[in-house]
């Protein structure tokens, strides 16, 4: 799934958990997994590299004028899902002071950490991030919708808007 879902996803968990931010985090942090074992499309990044005896957990990213543009790419998606959160999900758009302490924006926070943990993972291959990148890839899918550019994109729209719709009717 790409960053925008993780973020919208985790966002609509922190509604429902708005004046739990601890709870909101650690919901929208599973969310994450559970949106990963699902069959998704996801965006090529250039800087990404494979190792070449095929472990996954030797891949790599290469700091050259490519993750530069991935940078770019990703900061657009998350961004996106970040606007989202904030214009559909938290509604008061004029207290942005308290939307950085409800649940709400800890619920996306949670959703979109175990990305951003990976490429920490990626650069340093440490413990406990080795456990949770194994743990990581366990549960992401196999099946990959990464070069049907319609249906990819539109199953992640569709959860985006089941999500917010979701939201709507559950917060406490």
């Amino acid at each position: 799934m790409v960053l925008f879902t993780h973020a919208v996803v985790g966002g609509a968990i922190g509604v429902a958990l708005r004046s739990h931010p601890v709870s909101a985090f650690l919901f929208g942090f599973l969310s994450h997994f559970v949106l990963d074992a699902m069959p998704h499309w996801d965006y090529h990044l250039e800087s990404s590299r494979k190792h070449s005896s095929g472990d996954r957990l030797q891949g790599n990213f290469v700091m050259n004028r490519s993750f530069v543009f991935d940078l770019i790419k990703i900061g657009t998606d998350l961004l996106t899902g970040a606007v989202i959160v904030y214009l559909f999900l938290y509604g008061d758009v004029l207290n942005i002071s308290a939307f950085l302490v409800q649940g709400t924006f800890w619920g996306m926070v949670g959703g979109v950490l175990p990305d951003v943990l990976q490429f920490v993972y990626y650069k340093t291959k440490r413990e406990p991030l080795t456990t949770l990148q194994k743990f990581h890839l366990s549960v992401h899918t196999q099946k990959r919708l990464d070069g049907r550019y319609v249906i990819g994109p539109l199953l992640q729209i569709g959860v985006v808007v089941l999500a917010v719709l979701i939201s709507r009717f559950t917060a406490l």
